[in-house]
């Protein structure tokens, strides 16, 4: 089973970027099989087609418009994000919803999970995350893992560990890419 972990969002606008960030993370501080490939999806539109064609299984992590307290995290599979379809409010959900329409329509098999955040603060021109988003960060990471595992994926946690908030300074800064 071939599985993809999308980090979605956008690193400039503050908490978008969570899901970037907490691919970067879970990619610095841990080993995993090799049938999951992780990736940037900083603002993938389109290009997402690629990874709903070509997996078994997609999971996407990113700042969710849920009706929820900041902090709060939801699990998604793919009839709730297509039910959910106009009501979402940030550019890169209402991208994902239109992605998974048409990998639908072209027959596309992979299941598909959307693990939200509810952000803080999506406005400011920032490459950083709100308090809130470090506060609730080891609760996504723990909620990420779980989902991984219905796949038959491992994480197992590397002898040194690089903090998020040294993810965030150095991706964001360009000094880890």
């Amino acid at each position: 089973m071939r599985v993809a972990l999308i980090g979605l969002g956008n690193i400039m606008f503050c908490d978008e970027g969570i899901g970037v960030y907490l691919a970067k993370y879970i990619e610095s501080n841990y080993d995993f099989d090799s049938q999951l490939e992780i990736v940037d999806g900083g603002l993938l539109g389109f290009w997402l087609m690629q990874y709903l064609n070509g997996y078994d299984a997609v999971i996407i992590v990113g700042a969710s418009s849920h009706e929820a307290k900041v902090g709060a995290i939801a699990v998604d599979d793919k009839d709730t994000i297509l039910a959910a379809g106009s009501t979402r409010k940030s550019a890169n959900e209402a991208e994902l919803v239109i992605m998974l329409e048409v990998a639908t329509l072209a027959g596309s098999e992979a299941n598909v999970e959307m693990i939200g955040i509810v952000p803080e603060d999506t406005l400011s021109v920032s490459n950083a995350l709100s308090d809130a988003m470090y506060d609730s960060f080891d609760t996504l990471v723990k909620i990420t893992s779980e989902v991984l595992k219905k796949y038959g994926i491992t994480l197992k946690q590397k002898s040194t560990t690089i903090l998020i908030e040294e993810i965030v300074d150095n991706y964001a800064n360009l000094k880890m890419v």
